[in-house]
């Protein structure tokens, strides 16, 4: 992999590659590095809390930066496809195994296929890579990263870490 890896996306760095990038206006960029955020906000992946404020998109006229155009940009950015997380095409099941609710919530990352040679992990964080040997020694297949809506990442970790909880625990019990 050419890219330099392991650099954590924060709010000055986003807002800044989209302004030398020509996808938001210097004004907006300084209104959003000078407003204070609450404390949810603070702890929002930034790219959704631009996604939140509802800002032009300076290269589509009439358009706004909302997240799937934001993950659309950074997945461009990072050199990794981008994935759309469709839970009715997964093996919810197998993506659950790969790797732990904690573990894939501290590195913003979610399972979304397991095939016999390599999973492939939806990321928040294009430019961390950490993580991959872990889950490659764990699923002992190559991991295969994408950019994913940190949003859908967040929300779709939640249902089906919280619905493989339930059907193991249903399975638990009728085995009893």
């Amino acid at each position: 992999m050419a890219q330099v890896l392991d650099r954590v996306l924060d709010l000055r760095g986003l807002i800044n590659d989209l302004v030398v990038d020509g996808r938001m206006r210097q004004m907006d960029a300084n209104m959003l590095l000078g407003a204070s955020r609450t404390r949810e906000q603070a702890i929002m992946h930034p790219l959704a809390y631009i996604a939140t404020q509802n800002l032009d998109d300076v290269q589509r006229p009439g358009k706004t930066l909302d997240g799937d155009i934001l993950t659309e940009w950074l997945a461009a950015k990072a050199r990794l496809p981008l994935v759309h997380i469709d839970p009715m095409k997964l093996d919810v099941a197998k993506c659950t195994e790969v790797m732990s609710y904690a573990f894939a919530k501290r590195h913003g990352i979610l399972c979304v296929q397991v095939t016999p040679d390599h999973v492939l992990i939806a990321c928040s964080q294009p430019f961390m890579s950490g993580w991959e040997p872990q889950v490659e020694h764990v699923a002992r297949r190559t991991v295969k990263r994408v950019v994913a809506n940190p949003a859908d990442i967040e929300r779709f970790m939640v249902e089906f870490y919280t619905l493989s909880r339930s059907v193991s625990g249903a399975s638990g019990a009728t085995n009893a």
